[in-house]
């Protein structure tokens, strides 16, 4: 593994990383869909199934200019906190709560791609790469966005939870 010497080596490996968490994202998304009940919530995996797909082409027209691999670095963190919502997940019966807890498995992914997208926004920020910041910083703005939609659809769930029959 090479020494990270300066900013631009930086940039490239949490480029790298987040090219990798989102791999690693669209596969449990689409394992998510497949056990999630809730027609909103199967629509908001597919929508960001989509987005994802569309990040991970930006990150690689980005990242063009740098002749630099972006397969092969593998997000461990990504991958750990995947394995940990994937296990909880599927102990749960309830499908209610099992859409609750798949929420939550999203917002925790969606909360590394934010922390990811801030990192290489800011170092491209400082690199005075102003169409590289331009394309993360719509990536991070896709993820606040959703953040808000998840919060808003676990609100709701919770809420429709909360007044079923028991």
């Amino acid at each position: 593994m090479k020494k990270i010497e300066d900013l631009k080596d930086l940039f490239i490996e949490e480029g790298r990383e987040l090219f990798n968490a989102q791999e690693q994202e669209i596969n449990a998304l689409s394992k998510l869909r497949k056990i999630a009940t809730s027609h909103d919530l199967k629509a908001t995996i597919r929508d960001e199934i989509k987005k994802t797909w569309k990040q991970q082409g930006r990150i690689e027209t980005a990242f063009k200019n740098f002749e630099v691999e972006l397969d092969g670095e593998v997000s461990e963190p990504f991958g750990a906190i995947i394995n940990k919502k994937n296990h909880l997940i599927n102990r749960i019966k309830d499908s209610k709560i099992r859409d609750m807890e798949i929420i939550n498995a999203i917002q925790y992914i969606n909360h590394f791609k934010i922390a990811g997208y801030t990192t290489i926004s800011t170092l491209s920020d400082v690199m005075q790469d102003n169409t590289i910041s331009r394309v993360f910083h719509t990536s991070l703005e896709e993820e606040r966005k959703l953040d808000k939609h998840l919060i808003k659809l676990a609100t709701q769930h919770l809420n429709n939870y909360a007044h079923s029959p028991v």
